[in-house]
């Protein structure tokens, strides 16, 4: 009798295991926050900026307030405040020293999405990289990125490539920000 309830007791817990287990993995916001850290190797979220390249115009750059969020050992790219009519987001992982991962359009009526790299500063504080995907046009282009958590840097980058496009002399935007 003794056995055949502790057989009834081992079969109760995994099937109320089962089901919580398959609860939290079906929403990634239910993850533990401390699964999620130690998945990506570090704690990465909160308020970034994202500076790029207008597609159109090599001299004018675009920077975006975004919020990187980690969840189920992903990292999502969610737009504060955008610097352009461009609004997107992007979800990747980061497996060091790069983050990897695709962008899409959040636009309801824009069908625009793309893959990016960035390779992660050895600090931690910015990530150099590229945005791939279609222009206005529709012809695949390849974007110089940054994104950087300090306001400062920000700041600093953005003066010196608007200092250095209005000599004509464009330098890349990673030349510039390897530089600040």
């Amino acid at each position: 009798m003794e056995f055949i309830l502790w057989n009834v007791f081992f079969a109760l817990l995994s099937a109320v295991s089962g089901v919580f287990i398959g609860w939290v993995i079906s929403d990634p916001d239910r993850i533990p926050r401390w699964i999620a850290l130690n998945k990506l190797g570090g704690n990465w979220e909160g308020d970034w900026w994202c500076i790029w390249q207008y597609p159109d115009d090599k001299t004018k750059l675009i920077i975006d307030e975004v919020q990187l969020i980690q969840r189920f050992g992903k990292l999502k790219i969610k737009i504060l405040k955008t610097g352009s009519k461009f609004n997107w987001e992007g979800i990747g992982t980061i497996k060091t020293p790069y983050f990897m991962g695709e962008w899409k359009s959040i636009h309801p009526h824009s069908h625009s999405r793309g893959s990016f790299t960035f390779s992660v500063a050895p600090q931690g504080d910015r990530m150099i990289g590229f945005f791939i995907g279609p222009d206005s046009h529709g012809q695949t282009v390849s974007l110089d990125a940054i994104l950087i958590s300090d306001k400062n840097i920000v700041e600093s980058i953005r003066l010196s490539f608007t200092q250095q496009s209005n000599k004509k002399t464009l330098k890349s935007l990673h030349q510039i920000a390897r530089k600040n």
